[in-house]
């Protein structure tokens, strides 16, 4: 299981995949419950995190090891799970957190699993049909998710040679499937 970036396993990916089959399995919170107890144990309050991940959030991952998906042997699994975060109000956590410590977390429920076995499969975040053109702005504008996201996911895209960089037009890059 890989909860942050997938860079520091290109490597080790690579090995393991000449000698079998790998799996990655990454983990995204769609939603957050976060439960605060006081030092003793005791229930104080329960609140649902602002903070909503998405199948999008691949991309984040594979930023910085966008072929990964392209070696031979190598199965990308997206779980979208929600979870509950416990923490204790005890004065020694982050200062962000107001010295409350995160003590434990734990998948509340299941909502989806999403496999990648080659870069093709990344394609059903497209919507667009092949040959057809796109920008970053256009792709945000379909899917509803922010144009930064957009452009990180086309990055990704191109180097996995799921979508090609066609030409630019004014500042902007052009896709094709």
């Amino acid at each position: 299981m890989q909860i942050g970036s997938f860079a520091p396993l290109i490597k080790k990916v690579k090995i393991f995949a000449k000698k079998g089959k790998v799996r990655i399995i990454h983990p995204v919170a769609v939603s957050k419950i976060i439960e605060v107890y006081s030092k003793d144990g005791s229930f104080l309050y329960r609140r649902k995190s602002p903070h909503k991940g998405s199948s999008w959030d691949i991309f984040d991952a594979l930023l910085y090891a966008p072929e990964l998906p392209l070696t031979k042997g190598v199965v990308i699994e997206l779980i979208l799970l929600e979870i509950t975060e416990k923490r204790i109000k005890d004065g020694k956590g982050s200062w962000r957190r107001k010295g409350v410590s995160i003590s434990d977390k734990e998948m509340s429920a299941f909502h989806e699993s999403i496999l990648f076995k080659k870069s093709k499969d990344f394609l059903c975040f497209i919507p667009f049909k092949k040959g057809e053109e796109f920008t970053a702005a256009s792709l945000a504008k379909k899917t509803g998710i922010q144009r930064w996201k957009a452009s990180r996911a086309l990055y990704v895209l191109s180097k996995m040679k799921a979508v090609k960089r066609v030409r630019k037009k004014s500042n902007a890059w052009v896709y094709k499937r």
